[in-house]
């Protein structure tokens, strides 16, 4: 499930061929694109490669005088053959708030202010801040000792401040803890005090030591620890 990490991962294996020249272009499952096969060929082939930029879980690869977004859903990678601010456009048209890197902590209380209900569910809201997504929101909450179902109106500014520095810390090291020889970051890269490589059936807790819990929030289904971060 690409998220920020993965994705930065993915934006500086790409960077590392900035100035590249498109030779030719293989499309082999046409249902992941929006351009047909013959588009894509067309406008690629034989542009050079600027330097791609990451909002959100989104990646920007600038092309000649074109760009190509891309989106890696749920199992999406992006492979080689070798081992600042997103486009204005791409924001608007997929309506993506600040990418949550960027914000300090007090955009980040702003961003996440407005809106209630849980606080899992603002952290997946893509509109208030991007690059979140269901793993790294339950990893960030798990060590900010937040439950995911938590109300947003229930957190104090001091609880939100604490969120932000884990949301930060979760992502750079994750992001630190690329595999150079596969794609993204697996739950055995990052350390094991970490919720992410015990989550699932069976699981317990690391910090205490308790079975895990499965807890719907935002419309998708985490992990939390109800023992040492209680349910609200």
């Amino acid at each position: 499930m690409p998220e920020l990490p993965d994705v930065e991962v993915y934006r500086r294996r790409l960077a590392a061929h900035e100035g590249s020249r498109v030779e030719d272009v293989t499309v082999r499952q046409s249902r992941v694109h929006r351009a047909s096969p013959e588009a894509l060929r067309s406008h690629l082939r034989g542009a050079r490669l600027g330097r791609p930029v990451r909002h959100g879980k989104w990646l920007v690869a600038p092309l000649g005088d074109g760009a190509l977004a891309m989106h890696f859903g749920m199992t999406g990678d992006l492979r080689t053959l070798e081992e600042g601010e997103a486009p204005r456009g791409l924001r608007e048209v997929h309506g993506l708030g600040p990418d949550v890197l960027d914000l300090g902590a007090d955009g980040f209380r702003e961003a996440l202010r407005r809106r209630s209900g849980m606080v899992k569910a603002a952290l997946l809201d893509q509109s208030l801040v991007a690059g979140l997504g269901n793993v790294y929101a339950d990893e960030a909450l798990f060590q900010a000792r937040i439950h995911p179902r938590t109300p947003l109106s229930a957190l104090s500014d001091k609880d939100l401040r604490r969120l932000h520095r884990k949301v930060l810390h979760v992502a750079r090291r994750a992001m630190e803890a690329e595999h150079p020889r596969r794609g993204g970051v697996r739950p055995e890269d990052v350390p094991g005090t970490w919720l992410l490589p015990h989550r699932g059936a069976g699981g317990a807790c690391p910090r205490c030591g308790a079975a895990l819990v499965a807890v719907e929030a935002g419309g998708r289904r985490g992990w939390a620890c109800t023992a040492c971060t209680p349910a609200p």
